[in-house]
């Protein structure tokens, strides 16, 4: 079974800290649910807290500027409502909620990485992931930035191939320097290599980053390597004969 999107919701709040998308639908019983997150951080970093069932899978973060964290349940139960995830300080924030089909439901979660950049840049980047573990794998990615900057000329970075870039939930909340502005990033990969996301500001922001990778139920792991060459053989056989030609040699001597 094909891994595939089933819905997505986002949410942005003004100065509470505790960004409360909510689901379309209720969700489908075994499926993979993922929470990205941002937040304007202020000066101090601070702590994600997620409603009860959600586990962390990889975090983001720079003083006086932002917090993006990833949060997921894998073979969840069916859930409905809203989902309200609390910040250590009441700043603006957001978040998107995203229902995925068709992932591994045990030990799902496979690499992660993260980035950040407290001198600010144009490119708000996830960090790249090592190489996933099999063909069929879910990339989850997410960078949220200060100020209200949306961004350009997304894609994926890292050496895995197969499937679409989708940029999810981009929303903007306050502005200046008490402004965020967070994404998703999704891309559902068919030949493993590393994960990365990447998008360009109109204008230099601090901001943070993370990505983590999820396992396709029964997915392919990736191809074993070629077999030797006739030229590889020929040579082997070659040092091989030659080796045991010396040691002949020794034995009489």
């Amino acid at each position: 079974m094909a891994i595939a999107r089933v819905q997505a919701s986002t949410a942005a709040t003004s100065g509470t800290g505790a960004p409360a998308p909510a689901w379309p639908a209720a969700t489908t019983a075994g499926d993979l649910l993922i929470a990205v997150v941002g937040v304007n951080t202020g000066a101090t970093v601070g702590s994600w807290t997620p409603p009860a069932g959600w586990t962390l899978a990889s975090q983001g973060s720079v003083g006086a500027g932002s917090h993006t964290a990833i949060f997921y349940i894998e073979n969840a139960s069916s859930r409905s409502g809203t989902e309200t995830f609390t910040y250590s300080s009441s700043r603006n924030a957001w978040g998107v909620l995203i229902e995925y089909s068709g992932v591994a439901t045990s030990a799902s979660l496979d690499v992660t990485a993260n980035a950040s950049n407290g001198a600010g840049s144009v490119t708000p980047s996830t960090g790249t992931t090592a190489t996933i573990a099999q063909n069929d794998e879910l990339l989850l990615g997410g960078t949220a930035n200060r100020n209200a900057l949306t961004t350009t000329s997304d894609a994926m970075g890292g050496t895995a191939s197969g499937g679409t870039l989708a940029k999810i939930g981009e929303a903007s909340i306050g502005s200046g320097g008490t402004g965020l502005t967070g994404r998703a990033y999704e891309q559902i990969v068919t030949a493993a290599g590393t994960g990365e996301f990447h998008g360009t500001l109109g204008s230099s922001a601090v901001w943070s980053g993370a990505i983590a990778t999820f396992k396709a139920a029964g997915g392919a792991p990736p191809p074993p390597p070629p077999p030797p060459s006739m030229a590889d053989l020929r040579e082997f056989w070659f040092h091989r004969s030659r080796e045991r030609y010396i040691g002949m040699v020794h034995r009489r001597t």
